[in-house]
């Protein structure tokens, strides 16, 4: 079984529908908005105009020692919608999905764009692939819009990449991961074809493409990685 890598030519060439525009500033104060975490955060004041650039929520750092970089939990095969302060999540039907993300922009069964966000389901209706992107929208805003429950999104350094998720070596990085009912268990880098075996179907990962010129991270895809 080969890992599903993160398809951006594929996805790219999908983009053809025309995206919004537009950013602003906006003035934060340390307010609990979401039963997600405490890291995230509601702003003062919401931004009226364009959804794009309206992020009425952040989420602050987490920063973790080495032992708990690497402890996952159900809520990192999600992503916070920084505009809606909700949680999109794999395993997530379209019709869940919309609820917090908005309508797609692309009707397709198997593909769906929304603001900042592809989603890849399967014949089952059901999100097995999450992927944000700078290079497939068009402003910062909409790509920066979603970011995971850490804290880390794009653009996102790579040094404050190391203090939420551990060490990282080369441009590409990966964290597989298995969830079996609520049961969590970090399996590495890499996978053994014992892992593969034993865990068929209930693999995730985590995959964080770094861009070379700005050491910053470019893309984000968070999988099942067998669909």
């Amino acid at each position: 079984m080969r890992v599903k890598r993160i398809l951006f030519v594929v996805m790219a060439a999908m983009l053809t529908v025309s995206l919004l525009s537009g950013c602003g500033k906006e003035e934060t104060k340390k307010e609990t908005a979401s039963s997600t975490g405490s890291n995230i955060i509601k702003k003062s004041e919401p931004q009226e105009g364009d959804t794009s650039a309206n992020k009425n929520y952040e989420v602050a750092l987490d920063e973790r020692d080495k032992k708990t970089a690497y402890q996952y939990s159900l809520e990192d095969i999600s992503y916070i919608d920084t505009v809606t302060g909700g949680s999109v999540s794999v395993g997530m039907t379209i019709e869940e999905i919309e609820k917090i993300a908005g309508t797609s922009m692309l009707d397709d069964p198997y593909y769906r764009i929304y603001d900042g966000l592809i989603v890849q389901f399967n014949d089952e209706g059901k999100a097995f692939s999450l992927l944000i992107s700078n290079g497939l929208f068009i402003n910062e805003a909409q790509s920066t819009r979603f970011v995971t429950p850490r804290g880390v999104g794009l653009l996102t350094p790579r040094g404050e990449f190391v203090k939420a998720y551990g060490d990282v070596s080369g441009d590409n990085t990966i964290r597989y991961f298995m969830i079996e009912d609520k049961s969590v268990e970090y399996l590495g880098t890499s996978l053994t074809a014992e892992q593969e075996k034993k865990y068929s179907g209930k693999i995730f990962a985590q995959e964080f493409l770094f861009d070379k010129a700005t050491d910053k991270i470019s893309a984000i895809r968070i999988s099942n990685i067998e669909g």
